[in-house]
C-alpha cells in the first residue's frame, strides 16, 4: 500500500541485497530486514526511526522475543515489523560497533538470541 508517506522510493531491497552479497545472509528474517531498513536512508519516506517511535509511543509493539521469532515476525505486517527490526539492528551496531555486529549478524539464529551471548567480547 503506497500513499504520500509510503511511496516505495527507499533502497531497502537494494541495501539488503548488497549486504547479503558482501557479508552473507542471516538465518533471522528480522536481522535481514533490519539490515535492509537500517542501511536504507529514508525508509517509508520518514525513516525507520520515525515509524518505530510512532509504534513505541502508541504502545503497539510486542516483546523482543516476538520480534526475533521468525514465525511470529512473518505473521505481522512488514510495515510494522521492518522499522522495529531496523531499530534493533541500529541498537546492536551502536552498542557493539559495525565490525562486531557483522559477527553477531552471522551467528544470529533463526529465532531467539544467539547462544554466544552478547555480553562477551565478540571482536
Amino acid at each position: 500500500v503506497f500513499n504520500e508517506d509510503m511511496i516505495g522510493a527507499d533502497f531497502y531491497s537494494d541495501s539488503k541485497l548488497v549486504f547479503a552479497k558482501l557479508i552473507g545472509k542471516s538465518k533471522s528474517k528480522a536481522m535481514e530486514d533490519g539490515v535492509g531498513v537500517y542501511f536504507s536512508e529514508g525508509w517509508g519516506k520518514r525513516g525507520y526511526e520515525y515509524w518505530a517511535k510512532l509504534f513505541y509511543d502508541s504502545a503497539n509493539i510486542g516483546s523482543l522475543e516476538e520480534l526475533l521469532d521468525s514465525q511470529q515476525y512473518r505473521k505481522e505486517s512488514y510495515l510494522f515489523m521492518r522499522p522495529l527490526a531496523g531499530s534493533f539492528v541500529a541498537f546492536l551496531i551502536d552498542k557493539y560497533g559495525l565490525k562486531s555486529f557483522l559477527k553477531i549478524y552471522k551467528a544470529w539464529p533463526k529465532a531467539g538470541i544467539p547462544k554466544i551471548g552478547l555480553g562477551i567480547n565478540v571482536a
